[in-house]
């Protein structure tokens, strides 16, 4: 048996995998080729987190198509290609401290709901210009994002990364539009209003 199965074994606790919508595997080794592939049987996980596993590579990954966030810090993956088949529906990814180029980007904009990156101590942050222009370039390659590092594109502090899962930084910014939109109508008919009343005195007289 191997240490990634071992370490399942020991977290599901005999619960049914199917079931289970949240996955730890930190600090297990998943060097072996095809290590990931025993994740199949987790198919309805929407959290899975896999830090410093020694991961090389992620193309065994199985379908996981309600994963919504996945965390990676501290591997050695160059290549992200299989996440743009393997999870459509992935809103959040981190992965520090692997061996990512900018060429991953291209593979990150292909999920339609990402919206949060993490992706500093990674060989792109130079090659997209160093510390004071990279998180400017990402935003700029991946119109759907709202955060990189953790900060929008203004500089200002991300959300709780719920708040990112359940899309409501995205209702809360559709909130205000409507207020806005709300507001500008309502004076037109206040203006509108005034200027008739003014008018009908001005016969009368």
């Amino acid at each position: 048996m191997s240490g990634l199965e071992d370490t399942l074994r020991a977290n599901t606790g005999g619960q049914d995998p199917s079931t289970m919508q949240h996955l730890n595997i930190d600090f297990t080794d998943c060097s072996a080729p095809g290590c990931l592939s025993v994740l199949k049987e987790y198919s309805n996980i929407r959290l899975l987190s896999m830090n410093d596993c020694k991961l090389k590579s992620l193309d065994s990954l199985p379908e996981l198509p309600n994963l919504q966030k996945l965390e990676m810090n501290d591997n050695s993956v160059t290549d992200l290609t299989v996440l743009a088949l393997v999870a459509p529906k992935l809103r959040i990814f981190i992965a520090e401290k692997n061996k990512l180029g900018k060429d991953c980007l291209e593979t990150l904009g292909k999920l339609p709901e990402l919206r949060s990156v993490v992706l500093g101590d990674n060989p792109l942050v130079q090659e997209l210009g160093g510390e004071d222009s990279w998180i400017e370039a990402v935003f700029e390659n991946m119109s759907q994002l709202q955060f990189v590092d953790d900060e929008d594109r203004e500089g200002n502090d991300a959300p709780d990364s719920a708040n990112i899962l359940s899309g409501e930084d995205e209702d809360e910014e559709d909130d205000d539009d409507d207020e806005d939109d709300d507001g500008f109508v309502e004076n037109d008919e206040e203006e509108d209003g005034e200027g008739v009343g003014e008018d009908e005195e001005e016969e009368e007289e």
